[in-house]
């Protein structure tokens, strides 16, 4: 999702303000190969009439003007993309009667990037929970896990049934192994309120859960429900 090299790390540990989070984590992929081309795998689709698949893209995100029916791969190489031109990439199934599925996780390309790292967004399933400093579990469904669980429906929220514990919040989410990290994206509630939404953020990252550093985000989103994306330098 962001087009930059990263450096390797285990587990992210968010300061956060206020907390109705949920984090989308897709499964599209982007691999730059040449300045002007773009290389795109993604997971296939569980569904079981799968006849093929359409990689959209275009100049704005979640904007689509270009599509490629490229069958039934799951690979598939865009060329003589515009040098300087920053592309938001995404793919959608289809079956025998052209229904199409929701679009994957969007992917952003610069044909101008000189790095030759992969960028993709980690799969939720490969995250684990290590552990939040308050949840909801009484008055509605907060639990902490819901923010890596993939569920746009669903959030954390802190505790507010029974107290209302003071900022600042934290969440740690353990990555699974050494993987390299140059971003994230945080998805506020989507059920029509804001209650619970992040302001000031702060983002670490740490090898060992233990020695942790300065943060290596820090910011404050607006009052919105758009998802929100934050790059950093690679860590």
């Amino acid at each position: 999702m962001f087009n930059m090299p990263c450096c390797y790390c285990e587990k992210l540990w968010i300061h956060l303000l206020s907390l109705g989070i949920t984090l989308i984590i897709g499964c599209a992929l982007a691999t730059q190969s040449l300045a002007s081309n773009v290389s795109i795998t993604w997971d296939p689709s569980p569904g079981p009439d799968v006849a093929g698949y359409v990689i959209e893209y275009g100049v704005q995100s979640g904007k689509y003007e270009y599509e490629v029916d490229v069958g039934s791969v799951t690979e598939f190489t865009l060329t003589s993309l515009n040098d300087g031109i920053t592309y938001y990439i995404a793919v959608r199934a289809y079956n025998g009667v052209n229904q199409f599925s929701d679009y994957s996780n969007e992917v952003m390309f610069n044909g101008s990037s000189d790095f030759g790292a992969d960028v993709y967004s980690i799969p939720h399933i490969e995250m684990s929970l290590v552990g939040v400093d308050s949840e909801e579990i009484y008055g509605e469904d907060g639990r902490g896990e819901n923010a890596i669980d993939g569920d746009p429906s669903s959030i954390w929220h802190t505790e507010w049934y029974h107290s209302d514990p003071v900022h600042p919040h934290e969440i740690v989410i353990d990555l699974g192994y050494d993987r390299q990290v140059c971003g994230f994206s945080y998805l506020p509630r989507q059920d029509g309120g804001y209650n619970g939404g992040i302001a000031s953020y702060e983002f670490y990252v740490s090898t060992d859960d233990q020695n942790w550093g300065n943060p290596v985000a820090a910011g404050v989103f607006p009052c919105s429900t758009d998802k929100q994306e934050v790059a950093f330098d690679a860590r």
